[in-house]
């Protein structure tokens, strides 16, 4: 692909590229521009072009190196050469030799220049006073160790005895002496005889001591008490001589005693060990417990619950395992179903949401019903209303009842009142009661003023309307003409003649009949039809002061009618060719002559302009995952073609190096081998 001006990339990263590659030496051989940059793969080299000439190349690198060689002054590097191992030369301001320090000699001192350099080295030795002094151990009076040195000088240290020792000399030997001879002084035996109570021991562990039965005396220091006091508790006192001491054991403690030995050994059930868990297993349905002293213990389970240190809620649960055990929750979240197979009992119910639009009473029922189904409403000290289903009738029912549904059956003692805002019924409205009924039900259906249905007769419903009250009642009435009256019975005929316009007017119930002269008489006319067609058309009709049709033509219209001046055959229009400048018939062309696009003469149609479009364009996916060069041939037959290339995966566009090799193919390269039918090739011709 060659762009033929600079790509500025706008300061963007060019990422994943390639330099140039070339098989050889490009020095002498490749011509470049000033400033091109190229990579040998046989040298594994950076070469570029140092504009001396088109072929003169300098190479900046080969193989792992940075550079191929470094040249440089104090203040400058130039890079150049082929050498694949650079060196740095540098002014060397250095003057120092190499300093090894031995015996007592170390360095204390470093100067470095302002490029690092060692300008100088100091150095100093290990200073070590009386070095050949020896020590003579002494062992003075108060047994004092002495240090002598052979330098005059004495390094004392003093031995003091305490907590009962005592030291000693003899020579050059000290002598530490405890009050116990050097024993271990601890009680080992007691025996009580006529008020005193000797103790035997190791050492000097051995004593007596006298007791006056109240207070305990060793030597002349009084250790003795009467009374034993328990935050909390009330005192033990030892009031009188013959008092006795009773040790009671609780808490698992259990206190024995030996006469012989005069021993009492307080023992508990833990084998005075601490008692505390220190790990737990769990195998094969049983938890076991282990601790420190007796605090071992195992837990068989049943199975139903934990079966393994692994198990959780899900897991359990998983199994089946129940319980018949009451169990008390706070908040409960159940995400799948909830089945409650025993009573159950909802307190603190505010409120009730359902997301469902529908209630379904007596879900999974089969068979033939026989139970009562809807709404009960409780009504504490009231009578309870019942929105029900009465199976037994068949029907829907509101109504009261004392009843509380506990056997699914409703006994309702009477009916409730329901207000609708509208009322449609498909089948037969029965009432079983209405106002004002009485014993004819044969009558009229009106509501009152109170809105209930109320029965009228035929004379109400005629007062109501105000239709007058008559002479008569429905049964017959009395028609007069103001001289002379009849009188109309039930189911007679009332025959009113007379010519020109009969009218009717009321007045005070009285209905007067009178006619007047007929200004609307119909005068008879001939029937005529007209019949048209083709070209012939209505053209004249004459109509009396009535608005009557009295006479009708016809004719046939001529081109001339329609303002055409043109040629004429046999009296038809004769469409002229169409032109640019000339309005007549145009044909229609193929889509294949709409394709060619060359024809003049006919109009193209839709179809037409999509085959001309399709017929410039191709499509086509290549790539294989292996080669770079592919050949697409598109048949367009020019060279002047549009070529665009996509990323299928990713819909990115994709450049590379296209070539129009002839007015039917064109040759696309890769820098790398596409993937399967990963790039999609546009071609457009123009």
């Amino acid at each position: 692909m060659k762009f033929l001006n600079n790509l500025d990339l706008q300061s963007n990263e060019l990422q994943n590229a390639v330099i140039h590659n070339y098989a050889g030496n490009p020095d002498g051989n490749l011509s470049g521009t000033e400033g091109q940059i190229v990579y040998s793969t046989t040298l594994d080299a950076l070469f570029y072009n140092d504009g001396a000439s088109a072929t003169s190349w300098e190479q900046l690198a080969t193989g792992t190196s940075a550079v191929a060689s470094v040249t440089a002054g104090d203040s400058s590097i130039v890079v150049g050469g082929t050498s694949t191992n650079p060196t740095i030369a540098h002014g060397d301001t250095s003057s120092v030799s190499d300093l090894t320090a031995t015996s007592r000699t170390y360095v204390d001192g470093i100067t470095f220049d302002t490029y690092g350099h060692v300008q100088s080295i100091s150095t100093s030795t290990e200073t070590v006073v009386n070095s050949n002094t020896t020590y003579d151990l002494s062992l003075e009076a108060g047994g004092v160790i002495r240090l002598a040195g052979s330098d005059a000088t004495n390094d004392d240290v003093t031995i003091a005895g305490a907590g009962g020792a005592t030291i000693s000399q003899s020579g050059s030997t000290l002598t530490i002496t405890t009050a116990n001879d050097n024993d271990i002084d601890y009680v080992n035996g007691s025996s009580f005889i006529s008020g005193t109570l000797n103790l035997t021991g190791v050492g000097n562990a051995g004593t007596s001591v006298s007791l006056d039965g109240r207070y305990l005396l060793i030597g002349d220091e009084d250790f003795g008490f009467k009374t034993i006091s328990v935050s909390g508790q009330s005192d033990v006192v030892a009031d009188a001589t013959d008092d006795t001491l009773t040790l009671a054991a609780a808490g698992g403690m259990t206190i024995t005693t030996n006469a012989t030995t005069d021993t009492i050994t307080f023992s508990s059930a833990n084998d005075n060990d601490i008692d505390y868990i220190s790990g737990a297993s769990f195998a094969s349905g049983t938890l076991t417990l282990t601790g420190v002293g007796n605090a071992g213990a195992s837990v068989s389970l049943d199975g139903r619950y934990l079966q393994s240190e692994s198990d959780t809620l899900d897991s359990v649960t998983g199994r089946g395992a129940t319980t018949t055990n009451a169990v008390t929750v706070g908040d409960l979240t159940i995400n799948g179903d909830l089945t409650v197979s025993g009573s159950h009992t909802i307190t603190l119910a505010e409120e009730v949401r359902v997301e469902d639009s529908l209630f379904v009473l007596n879900h999974g029922f089969t068979g033939t019903p026989s139970e009562d189904a809807g709404l009960l409403i409780e009504r504490g000290t009231s009578t309870n209303v019942a929105m029900i289903w009465d199976e037994s009738a068949d029907e829907f029912v509101f109504g009261t009842t004392t009843e509380a549904g506990a056997d699914n059956e409703l006994t309702l003692s009477g009916a409730a009142d329901v207000r609708l805002g509208a009322l449609e019924v498909d089948g037969t409205l029965k009432l079983d009661s209405v106002v004002n009924a009485g014993v004819d039900t044969d009558k009229f259906l009106v509501l009152d003023s109170s809105g209930n249905v109320d029965f009228r007769t035929g004379a109400e419903l005629l007062s109501d309307i105000g239709a007058g009250t008559g002479n008569g009642s429905m049964d017959d009435f009395n028609v007069s003409d103001g001289t002379n009256s009849s009188t109309i019975s039930d189911g007679g005929t009332l025959t009113i003649a007379g010519t020109g316009l009969i009218s009717v007017t009321e007045s005070s119930g009285e209905f007067t009949i009178s006619t007047t002269a007929n200004n609307y008489s119909h005068p008879t006319q001939t029937a005529i039809s007209v019949d048209t067609s083709g070209a012939e058309v209505m053209d004249t009709l004459t109509v009396n002061t009535l608005g009557h049709v009295t006479a009708a033509t016809t004719r046939t219209m001529t081109l001339a009618d329609l303002g055409y001046t043109g040629a004429t055959d046999a009296n038809n229009y004769v469409l002229p060719n169409a032109t640019t400048t000339v309005t007549g018939g145009v044909e229609l062309a193929t889509t294949t002559e709409a394709s060619t696009g060359t024809d003049s003469s006919r109009a193209v149609t839709a179809a037409g302009v999509q085959k001309f479009y399709n017929d410039r364009r191709y499509k086509t996916s290549i790539g294989d995952g292996s080669n770079t060069a592919y050949t697409v041939t598109h048949g367009l037959g020019t060279t002047d073609v549009v070529v665009q290339l996509f990323d299928v995966s990713t819909g990115d566009t994709v450049f590379a190096d296209v070539v129009r090799s002839s007015t039917t193919e064109i040759e696309i390269t890769f820098g790398s081998a596409p993937a399967t039918n990963d790039i999609r090739v546009l071609v457009i011709e123009l």
